[in-house]
């Protein structure tokens, strides 16, 4: 996965301020994804939901990017090894399966342009890599 390049169509990298303590435990997933939430809502996206969970998957972010309905998923993490490269092809089926049944059960976005894309926020700036449409082939 690359945030470079016309495929990826990525935003720069930014480094979002903060004074909360993002050491591991089990509340810094969600201090990543209120970060990554924010940085978002700057970037002009409209937050439908956070957290949107079923039996086969979770999606941390989901958002309006004008027409296109965004799933994001947030990793966070020191950056060696980079956070975003725990987002494995297994991982990837299960959030396109999750994506499959929120949209079944939310008819209404059917037919918006349908994107994956992954946040990967870094410690101790946390800067975040914003990687755009991961699933086009």
């Amino acid at each position: 996965m690359s945030d470079s390049g016309s495929r990826s169509r990525g935003r720069p990298s930014q480094s979002v301020p903060s004074g909360e303590d993002f050491s591991q435990g089990s509340r810094s997933g969600a201090r990543y994804e209120e970060v990554c939430a924010e940085y978002l809502r700057k970037q002009g996206y409209s937050i439908l939901e956070r957290n949107f969970s079923t039996r086969l998957g979770e999606i941390d972010i989901i958002a309006m990017d004008g027409e296109d309905i965004v799933f994001f998923e947030v990793k966070g993490g020191k950056e060696d090894p980079p956070p975003f490269t725990r987002v494995t092809p297994a991982k990837l089926r299960r959030i396109l399966l999750t994506v499959q049944h929120y949209l079944h059960h939310h008819p209404e976005q059917r037919y918006c342009h349908v994107r994956v894309d992954v946040l990967s926020i870094t410690l101790p700036d946390l800067k975040i890599r914003h990687f755009k449409d991961v699933t086009a082939h």
